[in-house]
């Protein structure tokens, strides 16, 4: 089993326990990191000062791999404890009702860019190259930023896609032991740049291999769960206790995201989804929570839709930097007094596992349309059956309903 965390990174631990003094046994985890020797033979681009840059907030965008929108014990569930993300929630704008793609890769080519899955073409996870669009980090650059990259990462070299710095890989995929070995590099990037900064912390948590230490497994294994579900649940607490410790070492000024890749819900089989999880179109696929802790914002429940497109503009309109050729909105923005409970905005999704369009999706409001290739439509009511258990496509009370959605599909397919 690997270390949990390096020396330096079970300090700050400490000090995030004095705040949620109930999970202060966590600390028996601690042991010493394992290092990454592999290094990326290209230089780095270089940094653009600001004109000035004094007002510029630090941005940490934490991205959880294969995580359940509601697997939260703030979200309510039942079992799960996840006190740090939970305090990071009640500290945020929160958007319970934001979407990504439902595998990593492309919801990362979607962050990093701000284009939706179909105008950025990547679409599963063994598909062509991402194109040669500017990207988020390329934007920050530009207005000053330093950027650090950490974790999984699909699209070559860090430094061809504007980041500054990043933890060395050690898999074609990106760095896959950070954040389970140590996150040391992450603080000694924020301590030592002068400029602002913008880390993507991307680890491969909770997602498999689901091999918490003993402490986290203890937390489950008497509540009379499947060996499944206690590991996976583990390393969800796991991969919280390490949130917390880093936000313990971000300043006060940072403004710090968070969502999540994917949904996941455990099966009965070790280290493997459910159905109607990731890689589907169902809610548990590909929603997600998305958190935005900014000093400047109380913390407030956000009804309205939101994707990961927004994200990329809201983290470009924090730094002042440009996003007008973006489809993406920022999400800090005022919203007008007439917008509706569940907001007017539609959300796109794209499903396309191995490169042949399989299913599209829109949601507009409580309504959400799956178009099938080849199969039949599903049409969901997610107020009156949030499991998506009714498929209404064939009742002609909601013909109109359909027509709509189906509408409004084929336009964002054409303007998005």
């Amino acid at each position: 089993m690997m270390d949990s965390f390096s020396n330096t990174a079970l300090a700050r631990l400490f000090s995030s326990f004095a705040l949620l003094i109930l999970f202060s046994f966590l600390a028996a985890c601690a042991g010493g990191g394992a290092s990454d020797n592999a290094s990326s033979d290209e230089a780095a681009p270089a940094s653009v000062e600001p004109e000035e840059s004094a007002g510029q907030h630090n941005i940490l965008l934490i991205i959880a791999d294969d995580l359940a929108y509601d697997h939260y014990g703030f979200a309510g569930h039942p079992v799960l404890k996840t006190p740090f993300i939970d305090s990071l929630a009640a500290q945020s704008v929160r958007f319970p009702a934001a979407y990504v793609s439902s595998s990593c890769r492309p919801t990362y080519a979607t962050l990093l860019t701000g284009l939706p899955e179909h105008l950025h073409a990547v679409t599963y996870l063994n598909g062509p190259s991402l194109g040669d669009f500017p990207t988020v980090a390329d934007r920050l650059l530009s207005v000053g930023y330093s950027t650090f990259q950490a974790g999984k990462f699909w699209e070559g070299s860090p430094y061809s896609r504007g980041f500054t710095d990043n933890v060395p890989f050690n898999s074609d995929f990106g760095n896959l032991s950070i954040g389970r070995t140590s996150i040391d590099p992450i603080f000694d990037f924020m301590e030592e740049t002068s400029s602002p900064w913008f880390v993507w912390f991307s680890p491969q948590m909770p997602h498999s291999p689901h091999n918490a230490p003993d402490n986290f497994l203890a937390m489950y294994e008497k509540m009379g769960l499947d060996s499944a579900a206690v590991e996976y649940f583990a390393m969800v607490s796991w991969f919280d206790a390490v949130v917390g410790t880093l936000l313990q070492g971000a300043e006060d000024n940072t403004v710090v995201i968070f969502l999540a890749d994917n949904g996941f819900i455990q099966s009965e089989l070790p280290e493997l989804q459910g159905p109607r999880s990731k890689a589907s179109s169902y809610e548990h696929g590909i929603r997600t929570q998305l958190l935005i802790r900014h000093p400047k914002y109380d913390s407030i429940l956000r009804a309205e839709l939101s994707s990961a497109v927004d994200v990329t503009a809201t983290i470009l309109s924090i730094a002042g930097a440009d996003y007008s050729d973006l489809s993406g909105i920022d999400l800090l923005a005022a919203v007008p007094p007439d917008t509706p409970a569940f907001g007017s905005r539609s959300s796109l999704g794209l499903e396309s596992p191995s490169g042949v369009l399989l299913e599209r999706w829109a949601r507009v409001g409580e309504w959400k349309l799956v178009d099938v290739e080849n199969r039949d439509d599903r049409l969901h009511n997610l107020t009156s059956d949030p499991e998506e258990n009714v498929n209404l496509v064939d009742n002609a009370e909601y013909s109109s309903m359909q027509e709509n959605l189906k509408d409004v599909l084929e336009t964002l397919w054409l303007e998005y």
